[in-house]
């Protein structure tokens, strides 16, 4: 089967390179791409890592596009130690082996010391923006693996999920000569900080143009205007909060600012945090102090997805939630319906062994993190957003689950929302492809000043 034509542009981008990053939108075939690219460098020994959604989906692409040419090892079984020792054995093996281990596992001591006791003729990083942080320990194993690996790839469709920034530790991986190893000098260059003595304290970016010339250098990219897929809607079903969560809210939204005007610092961790019992509130409960169990406080959101599940039935309808707490409502309001709940999350796996939807399942409640890369849920062409995601990345992510090449049919898109309230400065920035943190902060400070 030919290549497409973007496939083809890219894998004659990267043929003759070191390192590549192939920044290729979901569905565009950068898997493809990749397998040739083993084959044409005739790698013997390969090794790729990736989230822990994606592992079976190397087998199924292995398969697919370099069939009889690698042994494959799926590590995900059995503890860390016995991965490695596994993976040691297969290494010897005479004949050329893949070898897919997960992020989480791969920092493991017993893993991470075979891993770089190792020569690698390809290192693959899928979804390679989980190592866009300078300081976390996967960012500091992908690092170290540079040197390990006579070619480098990483995959992503989103390589700046966040800001301009996230390329820095993709790009120490492929190549340090672009950004260098240190972290404080990218960061000198290319943000704007309000305090020069909180460095996490960035209000804006300069130098973008020369950012994006040196990242040129190592990406190909591809967006989502080379698919032709069905038409995708996005619809709003909204509903008011009830007396009393609305006094709740505002409260809590009145000492935030509050506390902002005092002078505390403004980063994005900070106000992920602080706006986390807002966010909370909206979705129905609360958390009266920090050893408090939630406590529900209103069924606002909980009736619109059952009206929409009801209006729904006979259809496979996904659910994505940012909360362990909304999964557990979509999993009681699929029961009460007598729909068939399954669940993708960081405590249950309901896919098959190629990471799709199963048959059987009529309602499949997802967290982001969990669920928002490598799987496939075309199956389903209805999909809710319960409650929304701070990141655009996971946000395009989780859309990109659905509506992708295999899909059929007009996607549509739910998005439940309290009126009045975070959950429509967090759409409209995603919407808008905008910085989330400003679009909450000025959304709360102008409902104040009303």
């Amino acid at each position: 089967m030919p290549r497409w034509r973007h496939q083809e542009a890219a894998y004659q981008f990267a043929k003759d390179r070191e390192a590549t990053m192939l920044a290729m939108w979901m569905g565009t075939g950068k898997s493809r791409v990749a397998c040739d690219l083993l084959k044409y460098w005739k790698t013997q020994r390969v090794l790729v890592l990736c989230p822990v959604s994606v592992m079976a989906v190397w087998r199924r692409e292995f398969c697919k596009w370099a069939p009889l040419e690698y042994l494959v090892k799926i590590l995900d079984k059995g503890t860390t130690k016995r991965q490695a020792e596994i993976a040691a054995k297969i290494y010897n093996e005479p004949e050329p082996i893949a070898v897919v281990q997960n992020y989480e596992s791969a920092i493991m001591p017993a893993f991470r010391d075979f891993l770089l006791g190792r020569a690698w003729d390809a290192i693959v990083l899928d979804e390679s923006h989980r190592v866009k942080a300078h300081n976390t320990k996967v960012s500091r194993l992908a690092a170290s693996l540079s040197q390990r690996g006579k070619r480098r790839l990483c995959l992503t469709g989103t390589p700046m999920p966040h800001s301009p920034l996230d390329v820095f530790g993709q790009c120490r991986f492929l190549d340090y000569r672009v950004f260098g190893r240190n972290w404080m000098p990218f960061l000198y260059s290319f943000a704007v900080r309000g305090n020069p003595m909180i460095p996490q304290q960035i209000t804006g970016y300069r130098n973008l143009d020369v950012l994006q010339e040196r990242f040129g250098r190592l990406a190909y990219q591809v967006d989502a205007s080379v698919l032709e897929l069905p038409e995708a809607q996005h619809h709003v079903r909204a509903f008011s909060l009830p007396a009393k969560a609305l006094r709740v809210y505002n409260d809590l939204a009145r000492d935030f600012i509050a506390a902002l005007d005092d002078g505390e610092v403004v980063t994005a961790a900070n106000v992920l945090v602080k706006t986390l019992r807002l966010r909370q509130v909206v979705s129905g409960f609360l958390q009266p102090d920090e050893s408090d169990a939630l406590q529900e406080i209103h069924d606002g959101k909980k009736k619109l997805l059952k009206d929409l599940l009801e209006d729904l039935i006979g259809e496979p309808v996904v659910v994505f939630c940012e909360f362990s707490q909304d999964l557990r409502i979509v999993r009681e309001v699929a029961g009460g319906l007598g729909l068939t709940y399954g669940e993708v999350s960081g405590r249950q796996k309901d896919l098959t062994e190629h990471a799709t939807m199963p048959e059987g399942i009529d309602v499949l409640g997802v967290q982001y993190q969990a669920g928002g890369v490598g799987v496939d849920f075309t199956r389903a062409r209805y999909c809710v957003f319960y409650s929304p995601t701070y990141s655009l990345g996971n946000y395009d992510q989780a859309a990109a689950r659905l509506h992708r090449p295999g899909q059929e049919k007009c996607v549509q898109f739910y998005h439940l929302v309290a009126s009045g309230t975070i959950d429509e400065a967090v759409y409209k920035a995603l919407d808008a492809k905008r910085d989330v943190i400003e679009s909450v902060l000025g959304a709360l400070r102008a409902r104040q000043a009303a």
